[in-house]
């Protein structure tokens, strides 16, 4: 998946299996992101890969933003 902030890319075709051993289970990821938000409304954009070899879906249980 591509995640965007404010119209920046930050992960490009981030796949979380890949990055926790090929897990099947779920998993938390955490990133420090505050360089890319602004005073006010910002927007965190998650988009599915368009990628003929995607195989599964994400489910994505919550996002928080925590300072």
């Amino acid at each position: 998946m591509d995640i965007f902030i404010n119209g920046v890319l930050f992960q490009d075709n981030y796949d979380v299996a890949e990055n926790h051993g090929f897990s099947h289970s779920m998993e938390v990821d955490s990133w420090q992101i505050a360089s890319l938000l602004k005073p006010g409304n910002n927007i965190i954009r998650v988009e599915f890969e368009d990628d003929p070899a995607a195989q599964t879906h994400y489910w994505i249980k919550e996002l928080m933003l925590k300072n």
